[in-house]
């Protein structure tokens, strides 16, 4: 296959035709090959991580591969890691990466899922983190405010130069990794001694591990589990649940149970807690990765008051709880995209007329208007006029430069994803959905349903 460079995600992107990788697409996107929920990779190529999907695309016939490939004349992704780098890399280096595909797909599953996945692998693994951190430093010392994309592009571009060497010679790099390995391999021979070191739920999905004073590397801990749920009981009172990766993005290899909700959990283990100044607080299940954790009042974790006994009672009823209720799990909306999503009700003697804009709608102009709610944003989302909020609440990104996907509103700074038909965050780093106003046109009238206001 013929090699596609590498072009960063931004400006330099726009109008080139492309495959967009371990992310979601953007308008000039020809093929989307990614695991992320609501992914639009084609089925003969879905796979568990980015990496494999774009594996499988090197690995079919020149004629199918350029069917798929649509004319794309370049290759990017809006976010660094480890599966994102190799899905590029591949693509720029076809030919390479198919003469090490078991090992370049290893390589990205234990950099995706945290996970030993075998010694060639992971040693190749941390020689990319550590080519990472030093390419991070140089940038950093070298060049002065970048915008989020500009830094991912330096980032990119410097490490696929360093990749080939990560994948072959990741010696190269052991003096900064030889520590990491040590522990790694530390942790792998405790839990081949201690099996009971880990307790399975495997109805629950849910794994209780009890931790040593020198913490096991997560990465021993994922390859000794198949549960996507851990709760980690350390020494020290620390414990800590994480929520692996796998439970969020379309995983191929097996079927995976809906998400349960750590937030609500958090809240349960705050009615039990006795630390003084302590909180219980975990991510939303819309993250990636939640951790749920009791922290101080400094926001550094904090040892519980819990009885390790009790808490692990407490979270095996908690999940079993939510065996039988519905509202304590979640799920990424799969697709993202609601092609059929419907508008907000509306209270038809409460209609505001707001402004005169409905040709600038029509022209595909995005419209800053004046509401109740204050500054806010008209635009049409599939025909249909939106009111909107004005900035992200991830970053305070101005929304008027987000653009729109089958349904959804895509924010252009970090990708943070909302439903047009209500605001509802689906997707990215925002955490909350945004303010949506339910609106009509009446002619070139923009009107705005006052019951929505507040």
């Amino acid at each position: 296959m013929r090699p596609l460079p590498y072009v960063p995600y931004g400006k330099a992107l726009e109008g080139v035709p492309h495959v967009f990788v371990d992310s979601l697409r953007t308008p000039f996107t020809r093929l989307e090959l990614s695991h992320w929920p609501g992914n639009g990779t084609p089925s003969e190529l879905k796979a568990d991580v980015s990496t494999q999907s774009v594996l499988g695309l090197l690995a079919l016939g020149q004629a199918r591969r350029e069917e798929l490939l649509d004319g794309a004349t370049a290759v990017s992704c809006d976010h660094y890691d480890v599966d994102g780098l190799l899905s590029v890399w591949s693509l720029t280096a076809p030919d390479q990466a198919l003469r090490h595909r078991d090992l370049v797909a290893r390589t990205a599953v234990c950099g995706d899922f945290d996970m030993f996945t075998g010694a060639e692998p992971v040693r190749s693994c941390l020689a990319l983190l550590a080519a990472e951190k030093a390419i991070q430093r140089s940038i950093l010392d070298s060049a002065g405010s970048l915008t989020v994309e500009d830094h991912t592009g330096r980032l990119f571009a410097g490490v696929l130069e360093a990749a080939p060497d990560c994948l072959s010679a990741p010696q190269k790099w052991e003096d900064h990794w030889a520590q990491e390995w040590e522990q790694i391999d530390r942790s792998r021979r405790i839990l081949r001694a201690r099996p009971t070191a880990i307790t399975e739920y495997p109805h629950l999905d849910l794994a209780v591990v009890e931790d040593e004073e020198e913490p096991l590397h997560e990465w021993a801990v994922h390859e000794s589990t198949r549960a996507l749920s851990v709760l980690l009981l350390r020494p020290d009172g620390r414990h800590s649940m994480r929520f692996r990766y796998e439970s969020f993005v379309d995983l191929q290899s097996r079927t995976v149970p809906a998400r349960v909700r750590g937030d609500v959990l958090a809240a349960r283990l705050n009615e039990a807690e006795n630390q003084a100044g302590c909180t219980w607080f975990c991510e939303p299940p819309s993250s990636a990765t939640p951790l749920l954790q009791l922290y101080s009042e400094s926001s550094v974790p904090a040892p519980s008051a819990i009885d390790a006994d009790e808490l692990r009672r407490l979270v095996v009823q908690y999940f079993v709880d939510a065996d039988a209720e519905p509202a304590l799990r979640w799920s990424p909306p799969c697709p993202l995209v609601f092609r059929d999503a419907g508008r907000p009700a509306f209270q038809g003697d409460r209609m505001k007329r707001v402004a005169r804009i409905g040709a600038q709608l029509t022209d595909g102009r995005v419209v800053e208007v004046d509401t109740d709610d204050g500054r806010m944003l008209a635009r049409l989302v599939d025909g249909s006029p939106v009111v909107h909020a004005f900035l992200c609440p991830h970053s305070g990104a101005p929304l008027s430069e987000a653009y729109t996907v089958a349904g959804t509103l895509v924010c252009s700074w970090h990708r943070s994803v909302f439903r047009g038909a209500d605001g509802a965050h689906l997707y990215g780093p925002a955490g909350c959905g945004i303010a949506i106003r339910a609106a009509s046109l009446d002619g070139d009238d923009l009107l705005i349903d006052d019951s929505t206001a507040g």
